[in-house]
């Protein structure tokens, strides 16, 4: 009786203990931070890698303007896909642009600003596609 539920409680142990060493191993759950530049997209898998192809980029990738190194653009990747924020700067460091991702696709809503820092246009997307235009609207008197 003592030997089988040594057996049991054994097994137990071992199993998960193998599933949590497995997740904090996995490299996509590390993420990175990159220039955007050292990234290249598979078109057949529709993935972002940093390096080897077998493990898709999770992370946040940047550009800078070369005249004054103000940050350019801002991407955030899951599992070698375009979700989270996508931001773009006016060479100043001014918000140009603001929009969420999901897989790929603008998912949410996406804010685009003058050089002024004004907001001037606010739409909203749903899986690649306009949904709504928040701003401006038609009935402005």
């Amino acid at each position: 009786m003592f030997y089988k539920l040594f057996l049991i409680t054994a097994s137990l142990f071992l199993l998960t203990s193998c599933a949590t060493d497995k997740k904090e191993d996995s490299p996509t759950s590390q993420p990175q931070k990159c220039n955007c530049n050292d990234l290249y997209f598979d078109d057949l898998y529709g993935h972002f890698y940093l390096e080897e192809k077998e493990t898709p980029f999770t992370g946040v990738c940047e550009t800078f303007y070369k005249s004054n190194q103000q940050l350019k653009l801002h991407k955030e990747f899951k599992k070698g896909k375009v979700s989270g924020i996508f931001k773009t700067y006016y060479e100043d460091g001014t918000l140009k642009e603001e929009s969420q991702f999901e897989i790929n696709f603008q998912h949410g809503y996406k804010k685009m600003y003058n050089p002024s820092g004004e907001l001037i246009n606010h739409s909203v997307y749903r899986k690649g596609e306009l949904e709504e235009v928040v701003f401006p609207t038609d009935d402005v008197q």
